[in-house]
């Protein structure tokens, strides 16, 4: 039996506990113990309370606080005060979170760190106007992560049709919120992959596809003849 008085347990226990109880009390008596490990594992279960995370948001231990940003269980007003904190790993967890308002996402566009743009690009609450100003930034792989991201719009989607970076292209042939006319453009571009997530896309038209079956590539025409359309 679990004793309220935790620090009686060694450290190995009290991680054990903190990572594996689904007791919201013991949850919070450990989020005071002398050791970040277990205030790491008390920040990373998904069941404690947001009040228990809000209290820990306060900690000095930036694994903690990454832990606190990664949670589901946290609140969007809590992610908005740790977007501001020097650790980029923890602005990243802010960025990745599903539960980060869009205008907090909006302020994380701006940062200094890639990472943390590309984070931005990812997730779902990110605002297609957001998205476009990602669309122009220098690293491939945020522009790649608008490329993905549902939310980014049709023109977005052509103009990052252009990019010098192979891994955009195909990302932007692979999102079903392209055009038609753009899918048209890639199913001709150099790279065999691209003109295979051409092939892949949900939304490609059969006059695409019937280009794309006589394509030099094996692995192209395979895609062709297993699309629906």
């Amino acid at each position: 039996m679990i004793t309220l008085n935790l620090q009686e347990h060694s450290l190995a226990t009290r991680e054990r506990i903190a990572k594996e109880t689904s007791s919201k009390e013991i949850l919070e008596k450990l989020s005071d113990d002398e050791d970040w490990n277990v205030r790491r594992e008390v920040a990373k279960n998904p069941n404690i309370l947001p009040e228990t995370l809000e209290r820990l948001s306060g900690d000095e231990d930036c694994i903690v606080l990454e832990k606190v940003a990664k949670n589901p269980n946290i609140l969007p007003e809590i992610l908005e005060k740790l977007s501001g904190d020097e650790h980029g790993i923890i602005r990243r967890a802010v960025a990745k979170n599903p539960n980060t308002l869009p205008e907090t996402l909006e302020k994380l566009s701006g940062d200094k760190d890639w990472r943390v743009c590309e984070a931005v690009a990812e997730n779902p609450n990110t605002l297609p106007e957001t998205l476009e100003k990602l669309s122009g930034d220098k690293d491939f792989c945020v522009r790649e992560a608008v490329a993905e991201n549902p939310n980014t719009l049709p023109d977005i989607l052509e103009k990052l049709s252009g990019d010098e970076d192979v891994d955009v292209r195909k990302a932007v042939a692979k999102n079903p919120n392209t055009l038609s006319e753009i899918l048209e453009k890639l199913s001709g571009d150099n790279y065999w992959k691209i003109r295979k997530a051409v092939a892949e896309n949900p939304n490609v038209l059969p006059e695409i596809l019937e280009k794309l079956s006589d394509d030099e590539d094996v692995d192209v025409r395979k895609a062709v003849a297993e699309n629906p359309n």
